[in-house]
């Protein structure tokens, strides 16, 4: 295995975070430089060409920039994901590395330029310790998945691209934002999240700006934090009583399973029939979440985003993506 000087860079949300072990580290010769999350510029190699994604955002992240043929192995990955079928469907054969027990014997052999981490702090320090490089990220929010997204492009040298695929992205939110900002407070409907069981839910982080990106309020704000799951019980639900609900893509829920549950019938959104369930993919936590948003404004507000076609622009995208392959 090559031994190189040892990088780390967290992305979390706006900021990214370097560290070196000690004085002794060499000197980084490269030309590449991202700012860190106490304010250092951090040095990145000029040359990546080998890189591993240990969860399924960042590999999505690389084979959308057109960055699929630097993969040389996986953490974990989503089987069946669109993306993956259509621009790179032979990833699930590259080498595994595991995910929350990684296997760093394996991740060494494979001798990486970098890799691509979540945001567990001891799983990127146990890569530095084998001098190489480890890039943490979490998409916690909207702006820090395109953020992420271009630091990615830096780091691959696929920075036009990444800017192609940002301003895809900002110019579909700026339409929707035009139009939800004229909708009051009032006409904004409830919205209550399903997101594996009937009682586990998000009450704070991307889930609530979707919903408040897409025009609705997401009822259980302020309970829970961030990317751990709350959990409520029925009397809450019944309290808070939503207009929508929506039950996520994964979830072993139905539709008609929740529509037809005596216990939920007196809940407002059973009584109008709006219970809806994602588009596979378009959830939280993952760069298909801004058609998340589209798909939830037409759910909440039909009249005003009868124009919008979410499937069209999911389309148009991997069109996108698709002209970057190698």
């Amino acid at each position: 295995m090559r031994l190189r000087p040892v990088i780390c860079i967290v992305l979390s949300g706006q900021l990214l975070v370097a560290c070196s072990q000690g004085d002794s580290q060499p000197k980084p010769t490269g030309k590449k430089r991202v700012v860190d999350y106490f304010g250092r510029e951090v040095v990145i190699p000029d040359q990546v060409d080998r890189v591993i994604p240990i969860f399924n955002v960042h590999a999505e992240y690389l084979t959308i920039l057109g960055a699929a043929d630097k993969i040389i192995g996986v953490g974990r990955i989503h089987r069946h994901n669109a993306i993956f079928r259509r621009l790179f469907p032979g990833i699930e054969a590259l080498p595994k590395v595991g995910a929350n027990n990684l296997d760093l014997e394996r991740l060494a052999h494979l001798d990486p330029d970098v890799v691509f981490c979540g945001h567990s702090r001891p799983m990127i320090e146990s890569i530095e310790r084998m001098n190489i490089v480890a890039v943490g990220t979490f998409p916690s929010d909207l702006d820090g998945i395109l953020r992420q997204l271009r630091t990615t492009g830096i780091i691959v040298g696929k920075e036009g691209e990444a800017d192609a695929i940002i301003n895809f992205f900002r110019s579909r939110l700026t339409h929707i934002e035009r139009i939800t900002e004229r909708i009051p407070v009032a006409d904004r409907p409830r919205v209550y999240y399903a997101r594996y069981g009937p009682f586990e839910t998000l009450g704070e982080g991307i889930f609530s700006e979707i919903v408040d990106a897409a025009g609705g309020r997401n009822v259980v704000r302020g309970v829970g934090g961030g990317e751990h799951p709350a959990i409520v019980s029925l009397e809450n639900v019944y309290q808070w009583n939503p207009e929508v609900i929506i039950i996520r893509d994964n979830s072993p829920l139905s539709v008609n399973a929740l529509l037809r549950d005596p216990k939920w019938s007196e809940v407002q959104a059973i009584k109008d029939k709006r219970v809806y369930k994602e588009h596979a993919g378009w959830s939280e936590f993952r760069i298909e979440s801004f058609f998340g948003v589209m798909e939830k404004a037409k759910w909440f507000h039909p009249g005003p985003f009868k124009e919008l076609r979410p499937e069209a622009e999911y389309r148009a995208f991997l069109d996108l993506v698709e002209s970057f392959l190698p």
